[in-house]
């Protein structure tokens, strides 16, 4: 497992993102072990499709939820969802190419479990100290 939730420190007081961060989390920690056990291709490429939904759905969500309370990481959270999935199609291109490799299985640790969480750290836990308006 690569990724453990921690409510004190990720957690944003808003349940709705919070429920939909543990699950970027399981979604993640799914796509570690079945790289790292040698899942089958088709299995892996699920597990990045579901990646790849959830995520979009939950950006989208909580950029909403930041504009609603005003929250002053708005701008920045929408620029790292930019980013993130620019560089998550590219990773995704690479695995259509080349499939499981020590590389993939590198990069989706360095970059997508590093992010994930200083995402939630350095972003969306601004949101504790936001309401809704």
């Amino acid at each position: 497992m690569a990724l453990v939730w921690n409510e004190a420190q990720f957690g944003t007081g808003i349940d709705e993102i919070d429920a939909q961060h543990r699950e970027l989390f399981e979604i993640v920690n799914r796509l570690v072990d079945a790289a790292r056990q040698g899942g089958s291709r088709e299995a892996v490429a699920g597990i990045l499709d579901a990646l790849s939904e959830h995520a979009l759905s939950h950006f989208c969500c909580e950029e909403d939820v930041m504009e609603r309370r005003n929250c002053s990481a708005c701008v920045a959270n929408k620029l790292a969802h930019r980013w993130f999935l620019r560089d998550f199609e590219e990773l995704r291109r690479r695995f259509d190419r080349e499939g499981v490799t020590p590389a993939f299985i590198e990069e989706v640790e360095d970059k997508v479990c590093d992010w994930l969480t200083s995402h939630l750290l350095a972003i969306d836990t601004a949101m504790r100290s936001t309401r809704e308006h």
